[in-house]
């Protein structure tokens, strides 16, 4: 099965939501499925009524991103289909917001992740971050993976790139919802792609 997960970040993700306990987590950017089978079946294992709801543009489970073909499907995940939701259509699109509505309440959720890891340019980040942050309750979270890029490669994702990246965008967020603060504590690896 494959996951695109630094492992040092998945560690980190998979401890908060064993101490958080989100009842939800909506991954925005699925790609071939592993990473939802991962959190899903940590989620499971601290309340066995937890979901998670992964979209996507593109139905990438039998061929990733980068054209790989996993030897184990996401889909064969016995969890997939009913706690595991795949949704494919653009975050933001409308019937996808619905669909998710919809989703949130057949759940009941009251604690909900949203776990952003979709295309890594500014204006689709800040696009989702501003359709999803309803979702999050106070004290609630949102990650924004992959602002590394921002540093990785500063002639496209930098403040002055091409495209500007997910921390230009998470920058844009915060002035706009003052609410959200950013929180460092499972940043306890001294690495991070997401800082």
């Amino acid at each position: 099965m494959i996951v695109e997960q630094d492992p040092l970040d998945a560690w980190a993700i998979q401890e908060f939501l064993w101490n958080e306990k989100p009842d939800v987590m909506i991954e925005l950017g699925t790609n071939a499925g592993g990473s939802a089978v991962f959190f899903a079946e940590i989620m499971v294992a601290y309340n066995s009524e937890a979901h998670v709801i992964t979209i996507d543009p593109f139905d990438r489970i039998a061929v990733g991103r980068m054209g790989e073909r996993p030897q184990v499907l996401a889909s064969s995940s016995p969890l997939w289909g009913s706690t595991i939701r795949h949704i494919i259509g653009y975050p933001d699109a409308p019937e996808v917001l619905t669909l998710v509505e919809g989703l949130l309440h057949e759940f009941n959720a009251s604690h909900v992740f949203v776990n952003e890891d979709s295309d890594h340019q500014k204006k689709h980040v800040l696009t989702n971050l501003l359709a999803y942050q309803r979702f999050v309750r106070p004290g609630g979270w949102i990650l924004i993976q992959d602002t590394k890029m921002s540093r990785l490669f500063p002639q496209i994702y930098g403040q002055s790139g091409t495209l500007q990246g997910p921390l230009q965008a998470q920058r844009e967020f915060l002035r706009r919802h003052p609410e959200f603060q950013v929180d460092r504590r499972y940043e306890f690896f001294m690495y991070t792609q997401h800082a």
